[in-house]
Formats: C-alpha cells, sequence, structure tokens
C-alpha cells in the first residue's frame, strides 16, 4: 500500500480527487451560467440605454412637431381673421353698388337731358357771331355774359336734379 504526504490510502486520495472534479464541474458551470447572465444583464442594459435614447428623441420630435402645428394653427387663425374681414368689407361694397334698375333709371335721366347736346361756348360765340354778320352791329344779341348766366342757371339746375336722383337712391339703400 501506497501511502500519500498526508499518510492517507489511495483510494481515499481517489475519492477525494473525483469529488474535488466533480465540484469543480459544478463550480465551472456555476461560473459559466454567472457569465451567460452578466452577458444578457448587460444586453438588457444596453438595450434599455437605446430604448431610453430613442424615447427622448421621440419626445423631442414630437414636442417639436407639436409647437410647429401650433405655430401653423396660429397662422391659420390670423389667415382666417383676414379673408373674413375681407368678406366683409367686400359684403359693405356690394352693398353700396347699384342695382340694375337704379343704373337704367341714371341713364333714362341723361337720356332724357341729353347733355351731349348742350352748346358749348365757342359754339354760341360762332352763332352771335353769324347772327352779327347777318343783322348788323345796331341789334341787340344775347352777349357772353347772358350767356354764362344761363350757363350756369342750367348747371345748378342739372346738379339739383342730379342730388335728387342720388337722394332717392340712397334712400332707397
Amino acid at each position: 500500500m501506497t501511502s500519500n504526504i498526508f499518510g492517507g490510502d489511495n483510494k481515499a486520495q481517489t475519492e477525494f480527487n473525483d469529488k474535488v472534479n466533480v465540484h469543480s464541474k459544478a463550480l465551472l458551470n456555476v461560473v459559466e451560467r454567472l457569465k451567460d447572465l452578466e452577458s444578457s444583464l448587460d444586453l438588457l442594459n444596453d438595450k434599455i440605454e437605446l430604448l431610453d435614447h430613442n424615447s427622448v428623441k421621440n419626445f423631442k420630435e414630437i414636442f417639436h412637431d407639436i409647437k410647429v402645428s401650433r405655430e401653423n394653427i396660429s397662422e391659420l387663425k390670423s389667415s382666417f381673421v383676414k379673408v373674413n374681414e375681407f368678406n366683409h368689407k367686400i359684403t359693405k361694397q356690394i352693398k353700396l353698388m347699384t342695382t340694375k334698375n337704379e343704373v337704367s333709371k341714371l341713364e333714362k335721366y341723361i337720356d332724357l337731358w341729353n347733355p351731349m347736346e348742350f352748346v358749348s361756348r365757342d359754339e354760341v360765340n360762332q352763332l352771335q357771331d353769324k347772327l352779327r354778320l347777318k343783322k348788323g352791329k345796331e341789334s341787340k344779341l344775347v352777349t357772353t355774359n347772358d350767356l354764362e348766366k344761363f350757363s350756369k342757371k342750367l348747371k345748378n339746375e342739372f346738379k339739383e336734379e342730379i342730388k335728387i336722383i342720388i337722394e332717392e337712391f340712397l334712400k332707397k339703400k
């Protein structure tokens, strides 16, 4: 029988070695599993960090989009107010416009007066000169001053008629 340095026999030594081998393998297996778990934990931490980074980035983008949307809505509101004001002004202007019937009435009055056939001063002067030549200088002719007075009277009457027409027109509105 051989003995080892500690004084035990070989059989006990072999059993001891077998137990150490079993426990060593179990310990290696536990260490290996621990390393796998640590690796998985590191991967999970990386994923959580990536998710956190992405969620912050997404939050910033969403916040920016909301801000831009609010600005656009504000611009749309101001544009809408401007369009409403413009529409109101147009409506007022349309209400002030004359109708077809009123225009035809004015047209009838103008045709009735026919201002295009009024005599101009030059024409009156020419007629006066012709009359002077025919009747001589002794006959009493209408003077330019008389014609100006008559012209002013006609103008005033014409203005009064136009004022009356415009007043009637405005009363109808």
